[in-house]
């Protein structure tokens, strides 16, 4: 961590005029319209966590950082002990039935009696 002290404290200090620029910013749009330095505001900190993160980027094992690759390998069902042989055979397929048309009802007395009587749901 040492070795990389210069480069450390520039990253931070690069990360501390951002979120400096950002405030100033944010005070000057709010002069000019107050939700234009609101939408600036969240800048400020997200400034300081990219210059946190550049910096333990920097500090970081080399090859921690960088994206390992491993390699896939495939299988077959055999070298598993799987069987994959289909088990379900399709006897008929068939449409559904068409809707009939439905019954209109004069009033909600009609239609209570009939769910009662007819259909036995209530």
């Amino acid at each position: 961590m040492w070795d990389h002290w210069p480069v450390l404290l520039t990253i931070f200090l690069f990360g501390s005029a951002i979120r400096a620029a950002v405030l100033w910013g944010a005070m000057k749009a709010t002069l000019w319209h107050a939700w234009a330095g609101q939408a600036l505001l969240p800048l400020a900190p997200l400034a300081t966590v990219a210059a946190l993160i550049l910096a333990l980027r920097v500090v970081a094992p080399p090859g921690s950082v960088q994206q390992r690759r491993h390699r896939v390998g495939s299988l077959l069902p055999d070298d598993l002990g799987v069987d994959v042989a289909p088990r379900l055979t399709t006897l008929k397929v068939t449409e559904p039935a068409k809707r009939s048309a439905g019954i209109r009802v004069a009033d909600v007395a009609e239609l209570v009696s009939k769910l009662k009587n007819e259909a036995k749901v209530i």
